[in-house]
């Protein structure tokens, strides 16, 4: 990000780019979108969940730019680790703590992680939010309103 603004080219789609490059491989899409989906997931083809999948990374790309791009003097990022992970099976939490340009107020972050051939993703909570619940209360919210085949329907139609 920081070459990019540097050269003059950090515009929203060359950090979207940058985002789609960098980030979105670390991600357990397939897995985000199930638990978001939860007991509807079943009820959808291939087809449909890839479309929920597109549209997750998509809103991901939108968002994570959104926030980046607000950041006229981004000039330092430092993230730590707690060291405390704590880790079951395939799955792991771990916390980050996140200092923007020396703020003295940091960002606390928890991803949620698991690990099939690498470690990747799956949610990510944030001020106490996490984002798959997020995404499940708003599906589920218009799925009991106007049913799963509207929700599809709607998804199709953001998408393009």
């Amino acid at each position: 990000l920081k070459e990019l603004r540097k050269s003059g080219k950090a515009t929203a789609e060359n950090i979207k780019m940058l985002i789609k490059i960098k980030l979105l491989p670390s991600i357990a899409m397939d897995v985000s979108t199930e638990l978001a989906l939860k007991k509807h997931w079943g009820k959808l083809n291939h087809d449909q969940k890839v479309i929920f999948q597109r549209y997750i990374s998509q809103s991901l790309m939108k968002d994570y730019a959104g926030i980046l791009g607000s950041y006229e003097e981004l000039d330092s990022v430092t993230i730590e680790v707690n060291p405390n992970v704590k880790r079951k099976e395939n799955k792991a939490i771990v916390k980050l703590i996140i200092t923007l340009n020396d703020d003295p107020k940091p960002i606390n972050i928890t991803l949620k992680m698991i690990r099939s051939s690498k470690w990747r993703v799956y949610d990510v909570v944030f001020s106490g939010v996490s984002l798959v619940k997020n995404y499940a209360a708003q599906f589920n919210s218009h799925i009991r309103r106007k049913g799963l085949d509207s929700l599809v329907a709607k998804i199709v139609k953001k998408l393009k």
